[in-house]
């Protein structure tokens, strides 16, 4: 089976190494001349951890990152009490079977990427045309000089993010961003300017209009913390702008010590706006097939960008294992059901929580608190213990 992926990031290499697993190779191409991740942290849930573990990957994914072996407590922002706790640690341990991880995105892709041969892999490709005649899927592709390649294939995912080229194809408007009205601060912090939180588990500080999260990476050397705060549709500053930590003390007047004490300790740092996707009405047309961010781009509160890319990643390599060269439509209409309406409650999930963690001091607020300790719990059921591949294919 002829399999071309468009992307090499998180999810395409997912899918590449799943479907070797399976006896079945893809070629993977991305536009990106080197092939090069920001250093931004990802925080990976139990179910994502699973997942990694049945890749095989498992083992060289824990040299990279760090456990989370507390627990995960969202706190209130002005004095730090506990609103609730994320079963991230040994409680995820003893119920899901894994605890979740905090890793650098750099280092989780080239942990990926070194799983595949290198000859599958093509950076500096560009996708410009997708046709399907229904006996094959062809991609056109433009490298960095203006040459045009064509690549034939009996199956073409779309693994190539929030600014998917497959999913604009496939949906034109339908597949619109959309600004969230959100922008996030990035920062890296050495473990030796912020010691007291290297050794903390995932922790969230919730206010009235903004929120951030800290949680050690590589291993505990690193501290990633990410604020996000109110941002103009309209703002200048381009994708990753740089910004110094100093900058942001104003905007947490009146939080807790902890907060201005890693802010003091962070540096330099860069700006994101905040995208995001209504859900998709599909994912698969004919011979072609959109997976992670592609198909159901997650706002970041709930962390589970990764763990449902995963978890796709392993549906449609088995779905197309199992199915046969002429039946490629019907293997992914069968990831399709099985992925599209668990994929979508996330997705819309994680969109509510923007909302719920930036609530002002007040009724909604305080009827929050009181619901997130057992909300909270269940929603870590529903997230952290679901298996993909026990689903009937």
């Amino acid at each position: 089976m002829r399999i071309a992926i468009v992307g090499a990031g998180i999810g395409g290499l997912l899918t590449a190494i799943a479907l070797q697993q399976r006896g079945l190779a893809a070629q993977v191409y991305d536009r990106a001349a080197e092939l090069r991740e920001i250093g931004a942290g990802l925080i990976i849930g139990s179910n994502a951890v699973r997942l990694l573990w049945c890749l095989g990957l498992g083992e060289r994914f824990e040299r990279v990152s760090f456990v989370q072996e507390a627990e995960g407590p969202l706190r209130r922002w002005q004095n730090g009490a506990v609103v609730a706790e994320k079963p991230i640690g040994r409680a995820a341990v003893r119920r899901y079977g894994y605890a979740t991880h905090g890793v650098c995105r750099a280092d989780l892709q080239r942990l990926l990427l070194d799983a595949l041969p290198p000859d599958r892999v093509h950076p500096g490709l560009r996708c410009e045309g997708l046709r399907d005649d229904g006996r094959e899927a062809e991609v056109d592709l433009v490298d960095r000089s203006g040459g045009r390649h064509r690549v034939r294939a009996d199956v073409v995912i779309g693994a190539d993010g929030l600014h998917s080229a497959v999913a604009a194809r496939m949906h034109g408007e339908a597949n619109r961003l959309n600004q969230a009205g959100q922008r996030a601060f990035r920062f890296l912090v050495p473990a030796r300017r912020a010691p007291e939180f290297a050794r903390h588990s995932y922790t969230a500080w919730l206010g009235p209009g903004r929120h951030l999260v800290h949680y050690p990476i590589r291993r505990g050397e690193v501290v990633n913390f990410m604020a996000w705060l109110p941002g103009e549709r309209d703002d200048p500053r381009p994708p990753g702008a740089p910004v110094h930590a100093r900058t942001l003390h104003a905007e947490f007047t009146g939080w807790h010590e902890d907060v201005h004490d890693l802010l003091a300790a962070a540096g330099d740092g860069s700006c994101w706006p905040i995208f995001h996707k209504d859900p998709l009405p599909g994912w698969t047309a004919g011979r072609v097939a959109l997976l992670g961010d592609a198909a159901h781009s997650m706002l970041p509160f709930l962390g589970q960008g990764v763990g449902q890319t995963a978890e796709d990643a392993v549906v449609l390599a088995r779905c197309l294992a199992e199915g046969h060269v002429a039946d490629v439509p019907a293997a992914l209409r069968r990831y399709e059901a099985l992925r599209i309406d668990r994929a979508t409650d996330v997705q819309l999930r994680s969109r509510e929580r923007c909302y719920e963690f930036h609530l002002p001091d007040g009724p909604e607020q305080r009827a929050r608190d009181a619901a997130y300790p057992l909300e909270v719990r269940q929603e870590a059921d529903l997230l952290y213990g679901h298996d993909p591949l026990g689903d009937p294919p």
